[in-house]
C-alpha cells in the first residue's frame, strides 16, 4: 500500500521505494533525496519534448500522455498494400482531441480519401484511429485482409449491405480513377475507426 514519503513529499509504493533505493546504492548516493535532485537536474538539461518522447516510448506511463499518440506507419489510401511501419514514433494530436494508449495514428499515402464533402484525408495527413469505436455504417476505418498470401491494409469508408454479409470499401474522392471494392465482411478485419485527421505541422 502506498504511503507518503516525508523526505520527498511524494506518495510512493513499496515497489517504487525499492527501485529508488536500488539506484541510490548503484550510484553511491547518500539518500533518496539526492537521487531525485540528480534526476531533476538531468531532466532540466534536456529538451522537454525529448523527455516526454522518452517516457512515452519506454512505456513508463501506463496511462499514456495527453496530446500524444503513436504513429504506427504509413497506410495506403488507394489500393490495399502492406503497411509500412515506423518504429518508436509519436506525434501530437490537435487541441481538444483526447486519446487513450490503445489509439494510434497512421500516415495516409494517396488521395483516394480526399473527398469534397465530409471528412477529407489528403496525402500525407495523420489519421487517428480508435480500436474501440463502433464501426457504424458509413464510418471510415483502417481495415486489413489477407490477399495473395500478403497481409494488406487500407483506409476506406465502409458501407455494409445484405444484412452485413458484404461490405463496400469506398474512396471518398469522386475522381473516377478511385473505385470501390466489395468484400465479404468476414474476410476483413477492422482495426480501428477514424476519429480525426490533420496535416503535418
Amino acid at each position: 500500500m502506498a504511503e507518503r514519503d516525508k523526505s520527498l513529499n511524494l506518495r510512493v509504493s513499496e515497489d517504487e521505494k525499492r527501485t529508488v533505493r536500488t539506484y541510490v546504492e548503484a550510484l553511491h548516493m547518500e539518500n533518496e533525496s539526492d537521487f531525485v535532485r540528480t534526476l531533476i537536474r538531468s531532466l532540466q538539461k534536456k529538451n522537454q519534448n525529448e523527455v516526454v518522447d522518452f517516457i512515452y516510448k519506454s512505456g513508463l506511463s501506463e496511462a499514456g500522455l495527453p496530446g500524444r499518440v503513436r504513429v504506427l506507419g504509413y497506410i495506403p489510401g488507394g489500393d490495399a498494400e502492406e503497411i509500412r511501419p515506423l518504429d518508436d514514433t509519436i506525434t501530437r494530436v490537435p487541441d481538444k482531441v483526447r486519446v487513450r494508449p490503445d489509439m494510434y495514428t497512421l500516415i495516409v499515402v494517396g488521395n483516394s480519401m480526399a473527398g469534397l464533402n465530409g471528412q477529407s484525408i489528403a496525402d500525407g495527413m495523420f489519421a487517428l484511429f480508435d480500436p474501440q469505436k463502433p464501426c457504424d455504417n458509413g464510418c471510415i476505418a483502417h481495415v486489413e485482409f489477407e490477399e495473395d498470401g500478403i497481409r494488406k491494409c487500407t483506409v476506406k469508408k465502409l458501407t455494409f449491405q445484405s444484412g452485413g454479409e458484404w461490405v463496400d470499401l469506398k474512396p471518398t474522392n469522386p475522381d473516377p480513377r478511385y473505385t470501390p471494392r466489395t468484400m465479404r465482411a468476414q474476410d476483413i478485419e477492422i482495426k480501428g475507426v477514424l476519429v480525426t485527421a490533420w496535416p503535418p505541422a
